[in-house]
């Protein structure tokens, strides 16, 4: 109904009589044309979602892990120049400056920018895109991030 997977289906078998309710997307996007505040929340999930599915981490998985992945999956919203720390290996020793650590953790951009390294080696990593995804593959390697908007 969101418009989010494409390719997604569901069985539905019942073992007693119910009542089901069934949900257009065409209809349920029309009725939101009359209620902007709702529907600007709707489109920024379905945005965070669809960044989600485009990851590498997401793509490249099972429907179904993928949904269970990301409902396990911590949601943060980083203020401005926010740094956090994330690696897989205890030979990656974070800055000292940087009280955010999370070994084995890779993340997820959703939504807006972050800047990834320091210097001439700094990268900006935007939506869809995955932070260190080698950590939570334990996998040697270490990454600091710092939120750019």
């Amino acid at each position: 109904a969101l418009g989010i997977r494409e390719v997604r289906t569901a069985t539905l078998i019942t073992d007693t009589e119910c009542n089901v309710l069934m949900v257009d997307g065409r209809q349920m996007w029309s009725i939101l044309e009359n209620f902007s505040e709702e529907r600007t929340q709707l489109t920024a999930e379905c945005d965070r979602w669809r960044a989600y599915w485009g990851s590498r981490i997401a793509s490249h998985c099972h429907p179904e892990l993928a949904y269970q992945l990301r409902l396990r999956a911590t949601l943060r919203q980083l203020a401005l120049g926010e740094e956090m720390w994330f690696g897989s290996s205890t030979l990656e020793v974070a800055p000292d400056n940087v009280t955010q650590r999370f070994p084995q953790s890779s993340v997820i951009v959703e939504t807006g920018k972050v800047f990834t390294g320091t210097g001439e080696n700094q990268e900006t990593i935007s939506a869809g895109r995955v932070v260190c995804e080698s950590a939570v593959l334990g996998l040697p390697g270490a990454v600091l991030m710092k939120c750019a908007e």
